[in-house]
């Protein structure tokens, strides 16, 4: 009846999203030393940035 059919299409929605999810989770996974660099190259950056800031301020 409808409420099976319903049921079914929702669970294969299910399982559709968790695939998916999964698929990208592994691909992130695969670029985690990527990922980590261009953290610590952004936080690096962010800290030349505040201390160039803190020396304009202090020197005005």
């Amino acid at each position: 009846d409808a409420n099976n059919e319903l049921q079914s299409l929702r669970e294969t929605e299910e399982r559709e999203i968790y695939r998916i999810l999964f698929a990208l989770t592994e691909e992130l996974r695969l670029q985690l030393a990527g990922i980590e660099m261009a953290a610590d190259a952004i936080a690096e950056l962010d800290f030349i940035n505040a201390k160039q800031r803190f020396t304009r301020i202090s020197i005005a």
